[in-house]
């Protein structure tokens, strides 16, 4: 409800005198009152639309101010109902709340009952604007949640799974900073790759390609290694960030990956290959087409955070 518009009040009264009464006095504090003599017809009213709170009798000839709550409370968008008594039996009062009501009034004509009224019918207005607004603040809330989570399995397809966890977990901030540390980068591609190729329809070396690079990212995870890019046939990697397990041990993981991919990239396999030592650079003469030589480099490294000023 837009907040210049006034609030459209259902008044349900049977004594249409006194209805007309509390319709001056609650139009007079700048309400706008529809009457209705019946509960039925009260229903009706509300069913049609357009009505923001209800003002409703105990007492009618048709059916109680009870069966008539009852009646509302079942409709798909109820508005609020503000319980109106005659008598102070707070067996009425408890009944009503328990129904769904948003408050009662005790109808007292010659005392406070109009500027009490108004002011429960205000209230409950305000109540059900609150939480009216939390609810479509939580359907967006889902929503957005929604849509990141599948943005979050977008981005695990194009980030290095180390990346993807430390970001998404917290332990890494998104900002651009650089520092400096000692990594381990392996390199890694295949003999005669350009050579075999010709020989291969493309939706086979597509198959070939996804197939080998799926073979040494699993790998590389299994070694703790981060992938920092693909070059065609071609794997580059690194160890020591975001996860590093120390220098030494970074470079013996890297010697340890390069073993299971010396004999040919169909035998590269997480489990194979025993620990190699660290030590300077080196790469496989293998020069069999398929087999996979590798490159080993350990050196201080300038390493900028990913951030989405680069992205």
């Amino acid at each position: 409800m837009p907040e210049n518009r006034p609030v459209r009040v259902l008044y349900i009264e049977d004594d249409e005198g006194l209805a007309h009464l509390v319709k001056k006095g609650l139009e007079r504090r700048g309400l706008l009152v529809d009457i209705a003599n019946r509960g039925q017809l009260g229903l009706e009213r509300v069913t049609a639309g357009g009505i923001d709170v209800v003002a409703l009798d105990h007492y009618m000839a048709d059916q109680d101010g009870l069966t008539t709550l009852e009646a509302i409370q079942k409709l798909p968008e109820p508005p609020p109902v503000v319980y109106v008594t005659g008598t102070d039996d707070s067996r009425i009062a408890v009944a009503a709340l328990k129904l769904g009501a948003a408050d009662y009034v005790i109808k007292e004509v010659q005392g406070d009952f109009i500027a009490e009224l108004t002011a429960a019918l205000n209230a409950a207005r305000r109540m059900q604007a609150m939480r009216q607004a939390r609810e479509t603040a939580e359907l967006e809330v889902r929503r957005k949640n929604k849509e990141l989570e599948a943005l979050s399995k977008k981005l695990s397809k194009y980030l290095a799974s180390q990346v993807y966890d430390s970001i998404f977990t917290g332990e890494q901030s998104v900002e651009l900073a650089s520092s400096r540390k000692k990594l381990t980068v392996f390199f890694s591609d295949l003999v005669d790759f350009t050579g075999t190729t010709e020989h291969l329809e493309s939706e086979e070396l597509t198959n070939l390609l996804n197939h080998y690079l799926t073979e040494m990212a699993q790998i590389a995870n299994a070694y703790g290694a981060t992938i920092d890019k693909y070059i065609g046939d071609a794997v580059l990697a690194f160890f020591g960030d975001p996860e590093s397990r120390g220098i030494q041990e970074d470079a013996r993981a890297a010697c340890a990956w390069r073993w299971p991919c010396s004999g040919g990239w169909m035998s590269c396999r997480t489990s194979g290959g025993p620990s190699a030592s660290s030590g300077p650079s080196r790469s496989a003469s293998a020069s069999t087409p398929g087999s996979a030589p590798w490159g080993i480099s350990a050196a201080k490294t300038g390493w900028t955070t990913p951030s989405s000023e680069m992205w």
